[in-house]
C-alpha cells in the first residue's frame, strides 16, 4: 500500500501568478494620475455627505419643532 504524500502549502516564491506582473505597476503618470483622481474624488465625496448630513440634520430638527410648537386643541 502506497503512501499518499502530504499537500504542503506553497510558499509565495514558489507559486504561481494569475496574472502577469506589469513593469510599471506602481510607477509613472498614469499610476500618480489615478491616485490624484482619487483623492480628488474621495474629498468631494466626504464634502457631500458632511453637507447632506447637516441638510438633514436641519430639517428633522426644524420638524421636530414645529411638532412641538403646535396649538393643542
Amino acid at each position: 500500500m502506497k503512501k499518499k504524500t502530504i499537500k504542503r502549502a506553497l510558499s509565495p516564491s514558489e507559486r504561481e501568478s494569475i496574472t502577469g506582473f506589469s513593469d510599471s505597476f506602481g510607477s509613472g503618470r498614469e499610476y500618480e494620475m489615478r491616485r490624484k483622481r482619487r483623492k480628488i474624488l474621495t474629498a468631494v465625496f466626504t464634502v457631500f455627505i458632511t453637507v447632506l448630513l447637516i441638510t438633514i440634520g436641519y430639517f428633522v430638527t426644524e420638524t421636530l419643532l414645529n411638532i412641538t410648537e403646535l396649538p393643542v386643541g
